[in-house]
Protein backbone atom coordinates (compact mmCIF):
# COMPACT_ATOMS: atom_id res chain seq x y z
CA UNK A 1 0.00 0.00 0.00
CA UNK A 2 1.37 3.19 -0.93
CA UNK A 3 0.49 6.87 1.06
CA UNK A 4 -0.66 9.53 -1.55
CA UNK A 5 -1.45 12.65 -0.36
CA UNK A 6 -4.39 14.87 -2.13
CA UNK A 7 -3.82 18.10 -3.97
CA UNK A 8 -5.48 19.89 -1.15
CA UNK A 9 -3.38 17.98 1.70
CA UNK A 10 -0.48 18.59 -0.19
CA UNK A 11 -0.88 22.71 -0.19
CA UNK A 12 -1.66 22.86 3.70
CA UNK A 13 2.00 20.80 3.91
CA UNK A 14 3.53 23.74 1.66
CA UNK A 15 1.68 26.14 3.94
CA UNK A 16 2.34 23.98 7.35
CA UNK A 17 6.56 24.15 6.05
CA UNK A 18 6.12 27.68 5.18
CA UNK A 19 4.86 28.54 8.49
CA UNK A 20 7.29 26.47 10.45
CA UNK A 21 10.33 27.70 8.25
CA UNK A 22 9.19 31.37 8.39
CA UNK A 23 8.77 31.15 12.53
CA UNK A 24 11.16 28.92 13.68
CA UNK A 25 13.86 27.48 10.62
CA UNK A 26 13.89 25.87 7.30
CA UNK A 27 16.17 22.81 9.04
CA UNK A 28 12.81 22.56 11.67
CA UNK A 29 10.32 22.68 8.54
CA UNK A 30 12.71 19.76 7.02
CA UNK A 31 12.15 18.07 10.42
CA UNK A 32 8.78 17.96 10.30
CA UNK A 33 8.49 17.12 6.61
CA UNK A 34 10.73 13.83 6.95
CA UNK A 35 8.59 13.08 10.22
CA UNK A 36 5.43 13.47 8.49
CA UNK A 37 7.07 11.35 5.70
CA UNK A 38 7.92 8.39 8.23
CA UNK A 39 4.69 8.71 9.78
CA UNK A 40 2.98 8.06 6.23
CA UNK A 41 4.85 4.95 5.84
CA UNK A 42 4.25 3.60 8.75
CA UNK A 43 0.77 4.22 8.05
CA UNK A 44 1.01 2.98 4.64
CA UNK A 45 2.22 -0.52 6.30
CA UNK A 46 -0.04 -0.38 9.25
CA UNK A 47 -3.46 1.14 7.90
CA UNK A 48 -5.06 0.30 11.27
CA UNK A 49 -2.91 2.44 13.54
CA UNK A 50 -4.05 5.45 15.38
CA UNK A 51 -6.91 6.03 17.30
CA UNK A 52 -10.40 5.44 16.04
CA UNK A 53 -11.91 9.22 15.17
CA UNK A 54 -15.42 8.24 13.88
CA UNK A 55 -16.65 11.60 14.80
CA UNK A 56 -14.21 12.77 11.60
CA UNK A 57 -16.38 10.95 9.21
CA UNK A 58 -19.36 10.13 10.60
CA UNK A 59 -20.47 7.04 8.68
CA UNK A 60 -17.16 5.80 7.57
CA UNK A 61 -16.10 3.98 10.43
CA UNK A 62 -12.39 4.53 9.43
CA UNK A 63 -10.91 7.20 10.23
CA UNK A 64 -7.98 7.33 12.52
CA UNK A 65 -5.51 9.97 14.01
CA UNK A 66 -2.12 9.84 15.64
CA UNK A 67 0.44 12.55 16.50
CA UNK A 68 3.97 13.73 14.61
CA UNK A 69 6.30 14.11 17.27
Amino acid sequence: MVCKFTPTASRDMEGIMDYIADRISFEAAERFLLQCNQKCTRLARFPNIGRLRNELLPGNGNARSWTID
